[in-house]
C-alpha cells in the first residue's frame, strides 16, 4: 500500500503527510515529526486495529524518507547512477509504532564504480540516516543502514551478499537475514529491489539446510509462559514483574510468518499478508486455521503495544514494550494468555515438521 492508500483513510496522516511534503529543511521535519505520538494517541482513541495503525504510522516514515532524499539530491545533484533507497524490518513490513529505530540500505545500479560514484551515494546516505535521527528515527545500534558502506552495493554485490548467508547461515548472517530478507523500496527505480527479491526467494525455496537454521532462530525467542499456562514475567532486573510484549510476543510471530513465506518463496512482506498466503493448500507447516489463529493473536498483542505506548506518551513517559500484566483486566489477561499460547502450539509445530523432515 502506498502512501496515498493511508492517507485516505485518516485525515490526520493525510495532514502529517502534506505537511512534511511542504517542510524544505531538517529541522521543519523534525517539529512535524514530533507531532507522530500524537497521532498513535489519536488512533487509540479512535480504536482503529493494530494492523492499519502500523500502515498509518510507516506511511509517515516513509513521506520522511523520501523527502530527506528529496533535500538531500536538491543539495548535491541528481544521482549518477540509478538506485532504490530500501526499507528494513518494521519498516518494510508496514509494522511500525511510535518507538522504532532505522533500518535501511541502498541497492545502486551495476553501473555503479566506487571511484566515481562513491562520494555521492556516501553523502546521500549519511544526510538522509543523520535525517532520520534528527527526527526521532535513531540509528540503528548494529549500523544497518545505508550511510554503512556495508549496506550500500551494487545489485550483484547484493545477490552474492543474500547468497553467503543462505549457503552459510552462521548467528551473524541469521541476524541479518531477519532483518535483510523484510525488504521494501521506499524511493528510486524499484525494479532494483525486484531482480534482488526474485533471486533470494528462488535460493531459499525449498533450501531446508538454510531454513533449518531458520526455524532454529524463529524459536529461540518463546513466550512467556510456564506451567499450567501462567504468565511467567520477569523475575528480577529493571523490568521485573513486567513482559516483553515485542520480543517475547510479536518478534517470534514475525519470524514463524517469514520462515513460512521463504519456504513457500512468497513475496509478501508484511506479516499479517504472509499470514494469509498460508494454508489453504498453499503447503508450508501452516495450516489455514493455524494462520487466522496466528493472525489473531499478532493483532491482539500489537494492540496491547500500541495501548501501552500511547498511555505512556500521555503520561510523558518514553515508550517501551514493558507491560505490567496486573494493568490487564480479567478478560485481558485470558486473552493474553491465548495469543501466547497460540505462539507456543506454532512454535512446536514448525519444531516437529522440521524434526521429521516433513516440510
Amino acid at each position: 500500500m502506498s502512501i496515498d492508500d493511508h492517507q485516505s483513510t485518516n485525515p490526520c496522516t493525510e495532514h502529517l503527510v502534506d505537511d512534511i511534503r511542504r517542510e524544505s529543511t531538517v529541522q521543519g521535519l523534525q517539529r512535524v515529526c514530533a507531532r507522530i505520538p500524537r497521532l498513535q494517541q489519536s488512533l487509540v482513541d479512535a480504536h482503529v486495529s493494530a494492523m492499519t495503525t502500523g500502515h498509518l504510522v510507516t506511511a509517515i516514515t516513509d513521506a520522511v524518507t523520501i523527502r530527506l532524499l528529496e533535500l538531500a539530491q536538491a543539495q548535491l545533484g541528481p544521482a549518477p547512477v540509478e538506485f532504490v533507497w530500501v526499507a528494513a524490518g518494521s519498516q518494510a513490513r508496514n509494522e511500525q509504532t511510535a518507538r522504532t529505530d532505522q533500518d535501511n540500505c541502498l541497492v545502486l545500479d551495476d553501473r555503479y564504480e566506487e571511484p566515481r560514484h562513491g562520494s555521492y551515494f556516501q553523502a546521500l546516505a549519511r544526510f538522509v540516516c543523520d535525517g532520520l535521527n534528527d527526527c526521532g528515527y535513531v540509528h540503528c545500534p548494529g549500523m544497518m543502514m545505508a550511510c554503512n558502506e556495508a549496506w550500500r552495493l551494487p545489485l550483484h554485490a547484493w545477490v552474492e551478499r543474500f547468497a553467503l548467508w543462505v549457503s552459510e547461515p552462521d548467528p551473524t548472517a541469521l541476524m541479518h537475514v531477519c532483518v535483510f530478507f523484510d525488504l521494501r523500496a521506499i524511493h528510486g527505480n524499484t525494479t532494483l529491489l525486484d531482480r534482488l527479491r526474485a533471486n533470494v526467494l528462488e535460493r531459499t525455496r525449498g533450501n531446508t539446510i538454510f531454513l533449518a537454521h531458520m526455524v532454529s532462530n524463529a524459536l529461540s525467542r518463546r513466550p512467556p509462559l510456564g506451567l499450567f499456562n501462567r504468565l511467567a514475567p520477569f523475575r528480577s532486573g529493571e523490568h521485573k514483574g513486567t513482559i516483553d510484549l515485542k520480543l517475547n510476543g510479536i518478534v517470534p510471530i514475525v519470524d514463524l510468518a517469514r520462515v513460512q513465506a521463504l519456504a513457500l518463496g512468497h513475496a509478501a512482506v508484511n506479516t499479517h499478508e504472509r499470514l494469509l498466503g498460508a494454508g489453504a493448500g498453499a503447503g508450508g507447516y501452516m495450516s489455514e486455521r493455524s494462520a487466522r489463529n496466528l493472525r489473531e493473536a499478532l493483532e491482539f498483542l500489537a494492540s496491547l503495544r500500541i495501548r501501552h505506548q500511547a498511555s505512556q506518551i500521555a503520561q510523558g513517559v518514553p515508550p517501551d514494550n514493558f507491560l505490567d500484566p496486573m494493568e490487564l483486566s480479567k478478560a485481558e489477561l485470558s486473552q493474553l494468555k491465548e495469543a501466547f499460547s497460540v505462539v507456543q502450539t506454532l512454535q512446536t509445530l514448525l519444531g516437529q515438521q522440521f524434526e521429521t523432515g516433513r516440510f
